[in-house]
């Protein structure tokens, strides 16, 4: 768990220095950012852009430099996501739910209830491998309060990764 938050933060400091391609030019150019867009969306390769940890990570850095515009191609790549990029999505949900609650609430409630629950254990268990404590905690604090929101669409997400969160901590107990 340290070691993937580790290297995540290497990943985005190494990419704040320029070593990967996307950090040299902000915003990228648009198609560069359609392409980019279209493979994190479909999973499938486009051009000369694969699907990667490393591509998913470049829509990710344009929405934390304040392209929003990407987050829903963002999780929709939560449809066919694996090892890597299921784990940098996972990080990055997370931590993108705890600065973003409502915007990160409102993508996912207008996705169907499987999708919305995939979503929420790649948020809330960094799929599989869990956030650090103090991070989990802010987490469950913050979906108890969207969970009693008047927005029936965003307490029923925030309701439904309250359950998931649950369930992932539960089956961690039990494993030890």
């Amino acid at each position: 768990m340290f070691m993937r938050s580790f290297f995540l933060g290497l990943l985005f400091v190494s990419s704040v220095y320029g070593q990967f391609p996307y950090s040299k030019k902000f915003p990228p150019s648009t198609k560069r950012r359609m392409v980019v867009l279209k493979v994190i969306s479909t999973g499938k390769t486009s051009g000369k852009v694969e699907w990667t940890a490393e591509t998913l990570a470049e829509a990710m850095y344009w929405y934390d430099k304040g392209d929003h515009e990407v987050l829903d191609a963002i999780l929709d790549s939560g449809d066919h996501c694996d090892g890597d990029t299921s784990e940098e999505l996972g990080s990055w949900l997370g931590e993108t739910f705890i600065s973003h609650p409502m915007e990160i609430l409102k993508a996912v409630t207008v996705r169907p209830v499987p999708k919305q629950k995939k979503l929420g254990l790649y948020a809330v268990a960094a799929d599989g491998g869990g956030h650090e404590p103090k991070k989990m905690i802010q987490i469950r604090k913050l979906l108890i309060r969207y969970s009693k929101s008047k927005e029936a669409n965003i307490a029923s997400t925030a309701g439904l990764w309250l359950k998931v969160l649950d369930q992932f901590e539960a089956d961690q107990r039990n494993q030890q």
